[in-house]
């Protein structure tokens, strides 16, 4: 990659819907994707609330005190155009899932650090997960708290006999003190296997992305059938508290006849449909509540918030606008005789932040870098505040405006 000027503007979602369906990705990129958008203009727009304030007896001299408060937009035109009929297939691929034990899935709900569970009783609130196959097999997997052998982990601490106690099934023993996340992680593999349920779902783990403390508690699942799959509910947490591990549903999937071409009006479709009605999986739990507080006072609102969302069970679609990639020609960063070296535009707030990693000296990641929301240095965070759709009878292409708030905090 030489230059930007042909590296399209992405539009990152939350994952977990397959965004691979959108704009007839999916090919190439999963398991989340990005929306590329076709820009003919962008205006940055930074506004500072500052202002001057004469003072009464000093010839007009005028005094402002400047707090740091910023409001930003990010204002995009461009066009909507029908896909390259003609585009080539790619290989099939499976639909994958991810799980980390160390994080709440509350904390996901807003854009920082996150931190690794610090008090272990939590996994004492994990009742189910229920994970859905390619085929539509549903599998259900217990936990039970307090008792279990740890002394070989992800093995010993799993069961299927129906002598033991909870209900009927494969059941993974949970320990307040004894079982770090790794653990868990591990007894998921075990609890799919042959000896158990003997399930075409595999597994891996690797250490956690959010918490790298926590060790080995990201589990990867990877679906045993390619092709798509876009069930919101294949990946499912119940507790009885308000902890559920951080989990995406399985998405990414693709057979080798999957084209996924798109009209430009699909596309609108696509975007047009999902602003109506998205959040970044908080409104049951505020339902919940609400519905607690009216009938039962705000003591009692943490167990309505449960009891409101059926032992909480929690359903996050994924399909959140929640950051851009903008590219622009660099030569500061260009190496090597190259007269440009392509980086996104980034903002950079928060305490302690240095002139040097604000301003172009210091944007060394390439724009091809995955987009992260824990990674202020991968793009802009934030989501679309308005969308405007333009269409003349008789073309074959829509117009669109679109305007994006950098927000650093999303809940």
């Amino acid at each position: 990659m030489s230059d930007g000027y042909g590296t399209p503007i992405r539009l990152h979602f939350d994952g977990g819907l397959g965004m691979d369906l959108l704009a007839g990705l999916g090919a190439d990129i999963a398991p989340f994707p990005p929306m590329e958008l076709q820009a003919l203009s962008i205006a940055l727009s930074v506004e500072r609330k500052v202002g001057g304030m004469p003072i009464p007896l000093f010839g007009g001299t005028r005094m402002g005190i400047d707090l740091n408060m910023v409001n930003s937009t990010i204002v995009i035109e461009g066009i909507f155009t029908d896909d390259d009929v003609n585009r080539r297939s790619s290989a099939a691929t499976a639909a994958v899932s991810v799980i980390d034990f160390a994080v709440n899935q509350a904390q996901v709900d807003t854009v920082g650090q996150f931190t690794q569970v610090a008090d272990r009783v939590f996994y004492d609130n994990l009742l189910e997960l229920t994970l859905t196959e390619q085929d539509g097999t549903v599998l259900d997997i217990f936990f039970i708290a307090g008792s279990g052998d740890f002394s070989n982990p992800g093995v010993t601490n799993v069961s299927s006999s129906d002598s033991d106690p909870g209900p009927s099934g494969t059941k993974i023993y949970t320990h307040t003190t004894l079982t770090p996340p790794a653990v868990i992680a591990q007894s998921i593999i075990t609890a799919l296997g042959g000896s158990h349920l003997n399930s075409t779902i595999t597994g891996s783990v690797s250490t956690s992305e959010f918490a790298p403390a926590a060790g080995s508690s990201k589990l990867t699942l990877t679906q045993g059938t390619t092709g798509k799959m876009t069930s919101n509910d294949s990946v499912l947490f119940r507790t009885s508290g308000d902890y559920a591990p951080y989990h995406r549903p399985f998405s990414g999937g693709t057979s080798a006849t999957d084209i996924n071409n798109k009209s430009a009006g699909d596309k609108v479709q696509d975007l047009y449909g999902i602003l109506h009605n998205t959040d970044r999986g908080t409104a049951a739990l505020i339902v919940g509540t609400a519905v607690a507080v009216a009938s039962g006072g705000v003591a009692l609102a943490a167990a309505g918030a449960v009891a409101a969302t059926g032992g909480l069970q929690t359903i996050f679609n994924g399909d959140y606008p929640i950051g851009l990639q903008i590219p622009y020609n660099s030569m500061i960063q260009a190496k090597g005789g190259k007269k440009y070296s392509v980086r996104n535009f980034l903002i950079k707030t928060g305490l302690f932040q240095t002139t040097g990693g604000k301003i172009s000296d210091g944007n060394e990641k390439s724009a091809n870098v995955e987009f992260s929301t824990l990674d202020d240095s991968t793009g802009i965070q934030g989501t679309i505040q308005k969308f405007d759709v333009g269409y003349n009878a008789g073309e074959q292409h829509y117009t669109y405006q679109m305007v994006f708030a950098p927000i650093d905090i999303i809940i």
